[in-house]
């Protein structure tokens, strides 16, 4: 069938033109229908595209290509930036307990090397607040002994812990360099040691019970 109006080819009981949907044939007006509902050689009226039809189960929107790709990347990204955002917040966590709250063993190593870089304040910050008047009592005697130019070298401990709040840090071997005498090795028979308690669930030295003097 060829439609009067675009001249496009249409299938024989076609009612309305593929192309420009000019109608092709009349549907059937009679009155009533014959038993059974259809007429013989009548065309029934598909719907239009504008129409629903309930009994007609057309396919789904499809995205195309360039949309998936924009919802691929989208998802991309928004993946990666939680990682990034767990990151930082598993960063923060570590550096206000773990990271923020170095063991026994580190305070005490802390502590010598503040000796060593004669970081006064950074010595006295390792105490409690109010240990911190004896703390620089400690530290002037500590560099005293030591001289200008000694130092602690290759300390190692041997952490001790008598509860969740107690824990002795021993110096087990290492070496102390004055500015005047011989070079002194250091054993456990020296009786060398850091005392340090927790408060607060974070560790500070005590003048009282710490020993650096051989």
């Amino acid at each position: 069938m060829i439609c009067p109006q675009c001249g496009a080819e249409n299938p024989d009981r076609a009612e309305f033109c593929s192309l420009c949907m000019q109608r092709l044939r009349q549907p059937y007006v009679g009155e009533g229908l014959p038993p059974g509902g259809d007429v013989p050689g009548a065309i029934k009226k598909p719907a239009s595209p504008s129409e629903w039809r309930g009994d007609v189960a057309g396919p789904g929107p499809r995205r195309s290509r360039v949309v998936e790709a924009k919802v691929r990347k989208f998802r991309t990204s928004m993946a990666l930036y939680i990682l990034v955002l767990l990151a930082v917040v598993a960063w923060l966590v570590l550096s206000f307990t773990v990271w923020g709250n170095p063991s026994p063993g580190k305070r005490a190593g802390q502590l010598i090397d503040a000796v060593n870089e004669r970081e006064e304040e950074s010595f006295i910050s390792l105490l409690m607040e109010e240990d911190r008047g004896s703390a620089q009592l400690l530290f002037d005697k500590v560099t005293d002994y030591l001289g200008a130019g000694g130092e602690f070298r290759e300390v190692k401990f041997r952490v001790e812990k008598k509860d969740r709040y107690m824990a002795y840090a021993y110096l087990q071997s290492g070496r102390v360099v004055r500015e005047s005498g011989p070079e002194q090795d250091l054993t456990a028979d020296d009786g060398l040691v850091v005392y340090i308690e927790n408060h607060g669930g974070k560790w500070y030295v005590k003048s009282g019970g710490t020993k650096l003097i051989p």
